[in-house]
């Protein structure tokens, strides 16, 4: 049998659950937002509805970003070691 290396953790991905906090997150601010600038003619569920739609986008935005930065820097870590790989040989 061989031998397991414990290996650190590493954050490689920001999924739903990212996403799912950042909506949350986003759309109490959006609430917030949409109660103080609508008008008293406004119903309510347009101010909800409308906090929930730019939430979601928003998130998903931030997320996608996170994202791509998580990639590049993984894709920077792969190149090192294979350049490392190189050198040692």
């Amino acid at each position: 049998m061989t031998k397991k290396t414990k290996q650190s953790w590493s954050f490689d991905a920001a999924g739903w659950p990212f996403w799912f906090a950042l909506f949350v997150l986003f759309i109490i601010v959006f609430i917030i937002v949409g109660l103080k600038v609508r008008d008293k003619d406004t119903a309510l569920y347009s101010v909800l509805g409308l906090a929930a739609v730019l939430a979601a986008t928003t998130a998903a935005i931030v997320s996608w970003a996170v994202n791509s930065i998580l990639q590049q820097i993984a894709k920077r870590k792969k190149i090192a070691e294979r350049k490392s790989l190189k050198r040692k040989k």
